[in-house]
Formats: C-alpha cells, sequence, structure tokens
C-alpha cells in the first residue's frame, strides 16, 4: 500500500474528479465539489498541504474508504505529477492544455499511448545495455593515441618541473 501522506489542495480535487464528483464550485466561505446529492465541501487552494487528518474527514464525508482512495492514489498519480505546472518547459504545457480539453476517455488513451512510449524507451535502454557491455578502455581503445601531442606525460621530464614547490 502506498504511503498515507499529506496531498496538494489541486491532487485532491483531481483525485476526487476521478472518484466521480463534480465542481469545484464556490460558495459560502468554502468551495464545494458535487457527486449526486452529496455536497463535500473542501478548503480553499492555499500553498501548504492538506494534513493527513483533514485529508481523513474529507475521505469520511466523501464516503470514500482509505482502500478506494489508495487506488485513486496509485493509479491517478502519474497524471498529478503533472501538476507542477509553474516547472514544465514551454512544450509540456502545451501538450497539458491540449490534453486537458480532451474527454476523458481519450485522456486515458492519451496517457495510455505515453506510458507505452516510456516501456519502448525503457526497453530499448536496457537491451542496450545488456548487449554493449564493453568497458570504456575497450570502446575508446580505437581513439587512443589518434591525437596529437606529446606522447606520455609522465615521462616528459619538464611536466614535473617545480611540481610541490
Amino acid at each position: 500500500m502506498p504511503a498515507w501522506k499529506a496531498i496538494k489542495w489541486r491532487e485532491l480535487v483531481i483525485f476526487l474528479k476521478e472518484a466521480g464528483f463534480e465542481g469545484p464550485y464556490s460558495g459560502g466561505k468554502h468551495q464545494y465539489l458535487v457527486k449526486e446529492e452529496l455536497k463535500l465541501t473542501i478548503p480553499n487552494p492555499h500553498q501548504a498541504d492538506i494534513s493527513i487528518g483533514l485529508l481523513s474527514k474529507i475521505l469520511k464525508q466523501a464516503h470514500i474508504s482509505r482502500d478506494e482512495w489508495e487506488k485513486l492514489f496509485c493509479c491517478n498519480y502519474k497524471v498529478v505529477s503533472f501538476v507542477g505546472i509553474n516547472s514544465m518547459s514551454a512544450l509540456s504545457k502545451q501538450i497539458l492544455q491540449t490534453v486537458e480539453v480532451l474527454p476523458t476517455e481519450d485522456q486515458y488513451q492519451v496517457l495510455t499511448f505515453v506510458e507505452s512510449l516510456w516501456k519502448k524507451r525503457q526497453e530499448a535502454i536496457t537491451t542496450s545495455l545488456e548487449t554493449n557491455s564493453s568497458s570504456f578502455f575497450e570502446v575508446a581503445q580505437d581513439s587512443i593515441g589518434a591525437g596529437e601531442g606529446p606522447g606520455d606525460l609522465s615521462t616528459n621530464p619538464d611536466y614535473m618541473q617545480g611540481y610541490g614547490q
């Protein structure tokens, strides 16, 4: 089981939406999410993480068990890792903005495609490392001595002149 830990406000909203809630909507002092007849009040966005205690209370009100929450967390953590949009490159931001407007089913297809690309890349790297077990010396052997310059510096008498003075 993943660690039961504090999370960011945006992660909370993403996971609750994945659990079937809609929103967040403004109302009164706090925002809220809605699922069928249930109105779930959530804390306002802020810099600090949502503590485990507050998260437990919110999930209890949402009728989401810890096991259900952890399944949501495991399945969607890769998507949430995109939440740090301020540290993203311009291309990453453009990709995220484009994917966000797609229907949820299409977003899952994009995620599946990206995961398959990532898996292929990891397999290619692993295969390359397994088949190319040469040492640096073996790979560089043909290039050793190909350049011009003095021979072995350790045999040059001028090389050590003045060393340690």
